[in-house]
């Protein structure tokens, strides 16, 4: 709520440093990966660091690695995926999971929006996660982004430039 806060006032802090995406990619999967029956695909390929806040952008992966568990049965595979490109360098997350209804995908990362049918609204949370999440990419000129099928899995997508302009 905290960050919430702080998003919705503008005061929302930033400590821009160099960021090597793959090196936080393998800490925050090897921190979640004691706590699950999950599988992990890593295919890291962002060759050049970024100039970002590297604990609010662990934060972000973090979210989107709990959420791919979350909304996916046990002992299937979260393919997490890095690759560079003109700009920055793009990151990905890939679940087997439920998926998100195709009506459901434009609001993913409203402020507390959850996906309510075929039961999802038991999983705990409070729908501030991926809002929460895009807000912290987009502070760092990034783009954040979702593609689904419903009952077969979601990839969350986000980019970063390599230069932080701070301006967003």
């Amino acid at each position: 709520m905290l960050d919430t806060t702080k998003i919705s006032e503008g005061k929302l802090q930033l400590t821009i440093e160099s960021v090597n995406i793959d090196e936080l990619l393998r800490e925050r999967v090897e921190e979640i990966r004691h706590t699950t029956s999950h599988r992990f695909d890593l295919q890291l390929r962002a060759a050049d660091p970024v100039m970002a806040d590297g604990e609010r952008i662990g934060q972000v992966i973090t979210n989107l690695l709990s959420n791919a568990i979350k909304y996916s049965p046990g002992e299937t595979t979260v393919t997490v995926a890095s690759s560079s490109f003109a700009d920055g360098i793009r990151v990905s997350v890939q679940d087997e999971g439920y998926g998100i209804p195709e009506g459901d995908l434009h609001k993913v990362f409203d402020r507390f929006f959850r996906v309510t049918s075929n039961n999802m609204d038991r999983f705990p949370g409070m729908g501030l996660g991926l809002y929460i999440s895009a807000q912290i990419i987009h502070r760092h000129g990034g783009t954040i982004d979702v593609k689904s099928q419903y009952g077969q899995g979601a990839v969350f997508t986000f980019t970063l430039p390599y230069l932080f302009s701070g301006q967003n």
